[in-house]
């Protein structure tokens, strides 16, 4: 780091005595012919009078720095103040200047001033400077170009274009070889196209960046659209594939659906996110609405099949129990697990896959519930309907408070409000039904032999409403 006096306390200090040369020239070979032959060489056989104060002044010339042969900066200068002991010299009016890395990337800049190590080959621009190049045009307070290290560290609060959006950010670093970006904090906003040709906002916030080849990876990251809202540890965003990868605690917020995982793919151009785990926790919201930041809560059975099996049947159930009418279906919220889901989230396309033990549960409120669990659900949110399939040993398997459960080897349901259309193949288990509802035998009582519970098999396929009086 560098400490320059000002140029009025210098003039001073020379007082009658000490000259103060000024010249003008063109080039830095002047100023580097300046540094060595010593123009106050004279001064200097007589110590008492030459003050470390005492320096030259140099106007209109260009700055050149080389890694052996190969330049490596280069800059027009305004005004030049060149020290006594010729290690610091002072710049005013930087223009027109250049980095340059081995892979022939430039950068521009200019500042209003700055500090040249003569040694170090060094740069402390300083009084408001910029830095740009046909991808990025950022404005800060100050840089310092470290020649050795081959790098430009932009200090403090920055500001501008990168890739076309909004930067604000700290703290950003230029790596000249090989060339790539780091940031401190930073926020990023911009219009990115999408397969349609259409264009749709992204912001990214994150603790720390890095840009390189095209890569763009964020630490402690928040990444958003008009769709989707994604959290997570890390996360790498493919600019050129507009993909999204985010792992590490991935929280993710759609319009219809939240979910949890280990990681997510996002797919932005297409409009898919596929979410992958140990668990993966999905939330399916009551109705639309956009993106926001909520719970999302694991998903477990209220009652283990274990402890379920040991207690008292509930009663029979009637056509107009709630736990068996799709009216309400979106009246709660869903929540849903398994090991992957591959999730289409825009209006218009909506759908999702569940595969790895996917199982689903909806509290309906006051101990009512009702659940599904099968080897792989398809779930199509435009048609509105449910498809559950088996495979091997696992079958689909219905479950509700009422006390019927169901097992089949395929079912299709309808989640439009109003329809309670199902289709099954394989189907057997227990329908609990109210004794009252039971038609009554010739010559009186019910034809249920007074039973609350039915259990029985198809050994073809069932096709119907799922409640009756249709």
């Amino acid at each position: 780091m560098f400490k320059s006096p000002s140029i009025k306390h210098t003039i001073l200090n020379l007082g009658g005595w000490a000259a103060f040369l000024a010249v003008s020239v063109v080039t830095w070979q002047f100023v580097d012919s300046v540094v060595n032959s010593d123009a106050l060489s004279a001064y200097r056989q007589r110590p008492s009078e030459l003050s470390d104060r005492d320096g030259v002044i140099v106007k209109d010339f260009q700055l050149k720095s080389y890694v052996g042969d190969r330049l490596a900066t280069e800059v027009l200068v305004d005004e030049a103040t060149i020290w006594t002991d010729r290690s610091t010299i002072e710049l005013v009016g930087l223009r027109d200047g250049k980095f340059y890395g081995e892979d022939k990337k430039e950068y521009m800049f200019t500042a209003g001033r700055a500090e040249y190590g003569t040694y170090a080959k060094s740069i402390l621009a300083k009084d408001g400077v910029r830095i740009w190049n046909k991808s990025m045009d950022l404005k800060s307070a100050g840089f310092l170009y470290d020649h050795v290290g081959k790098q430009v560290q932009v200090n403090g609060d920055v500001t501008g274009k990168l890739d076309e959006g909004d930067l604000i950010s700290k703290n950003v670093v230029l790596y000249l070889d090989p060339d790539s970006i780091s940031t401190g904090e930073l926020s990023w906003k911009g219009m990115l196209e999408l397969q349609s040709g259409q264009k749709t906002p992204w912001q990214v916030n994150a603790e720390k960046s890095t840009i390189k080849n095209g890569i763009y990876t964020y630490i402690k990251a928040r990444g958003q659209d008009k769709d989707t809202l994604v959290i997570s540890d890390k996360m790498v965003w493919d600019r050129e594939k507009d993909i999204v990868t985010a792992e590490g605690n991935v929280q993710y917020f759609g319009v219809d659906a939240n979910m949890s995982c280990d990681k997510a793919v996002i797919e932005r151009k297409i409009g898919k996110a596929t979410l992958t785990g140990k668990v993966v926790n999905m939330l399916v919201k009551p109705e639309d609405s956009a993106p926001k930041q909520t719970g999302i809560p694991p998903v477990v059975p209220l009652v283990p099949d274990s402890i379920a099996s040991s207690r008292p049947q509930q009663g029979g159930g009637n056509q107009d129990d709630p736990v068996r009418s799709s009216d309400n279906i979106r009246q709660y919220p869903i929540a849903m697990r398994a090991e992957k889901i591959e999730y289409w989230y825009r209006k218009g396309e909506r759908r999702a896959i569940l595969t790895g033990d996917p199982f689903a549960r909806q509290e309906l409120g006051a101990l009512q519930w009702r659940e599904v669990s099968a080897n792989k659900a398809e779930y199509d949110g435009e048609a509105e309907y449910l498809v559950l399939r088996s495979a091997g040993t696992q079958r689909v398997r219905l479950k509700n408070s009422t006390g019927d459960d169901l097992t089949a080897t395929y079912m299709k349901v309808s989640t439009q409000k109003g329809n309670d259309e199902m289709e099954a193949e394989g189907l057997t288990g227990t329908v609990m039904i109210d004794e009252n509802e039971l038609p009554e035998r010739p010559g009186g009582g019910s034809g249920g032999g007074g039973t609350t519970g039915s259990t029985g098999s198809t050994g073809g396929g069932l096709s119907g409403p799922i409640r009756g009086g249709r």
